[in-house]
């Protein structure tokens, strides 16, 4: 929960533009993972797969380790998506 917690804090310290963008994403994101029965994108398929767009390094690397680390982080978010977004600013 701590852990969610700073990583909430984190995303929130975004540049406005990002978060605003980011907020919407994760939820929709959240919403496929919940239909995972039919569609079989899971937390940890949607990490896989969005983990390594969402939180690109600047310098690119074909570092495995560094892949499993976007991925998982990813997955946590999206797993946590209803709290990770309280931290999140709305659109007016």
């Amino acid at each position: 929960e701590q852990r969610v917690g700073q990583l909430g804090q984190l995303l929130g310290r975004l540049p406005r533009a990002h978060a605003l963008l980011l907020r919407p994403l994760l939820l929709l994101l959240r919403d496929v993972s919940a239909h995972a029965e039919k569609n079989l994108m899971t937390t940890s398929n949607v990490g896989i797969v969005f983990g390594p767009i969402l939180l690109r390094a600047k310098k690119e690397t074909l570092d495995l380790r560094k892949f499993q680390m976007q991925s998982a982080v990813c997955e946590a978010i999206v797993a946590h998506a209803d709290r990770i977004v309280t931290y999140l600013p709305e659109s007016s």
